[in-house]
């Protein structure tokens, strides 16, 4: 049991080391020539990043959340944002 414990901690590393290396070969072809939207591809990797460290599952891997839920929480922030720079540029164009 230990040594099969210790493979598949083992391949595990290999896979994590072959996706990490894909990924550093697949930039070069999947680079954007928009910096906008490079800039964003950017933010959606780091957070992606933070995502898995945080819960320490990948989204893809997740089917337990509900998601409707989470999404429905996101777009309430996202009306209270629109709300407060609305303000904020109602201020500066008086």
């Amino acid at each position: 049991m230990k040594e099969l414990l210790e493979r598949i901690a083992e391949l595990e590393c290999q896979n994590k080391m072959m996706r990490d290396q894909l990924y550093e070969f697949s930039k070069e072809y999947f680079t954007p020539n928009d910096a906008i939207v490079a800039k964003v591809i950017k933010a959606y990797k780091t957070r992606s990043e933070i995502g898995i460290d945080k819960y320490g599952t990948t989204l893809d891997a997740n089917n337990t959340d509900d998601f409707l839920q989470h999404l429905q929480e996101e777009l309430f922030d996202a009306t209270l944002y629109i709300e407060k720079l609305k303000d904020i540029a109602s201020k500066i164009n008086k």
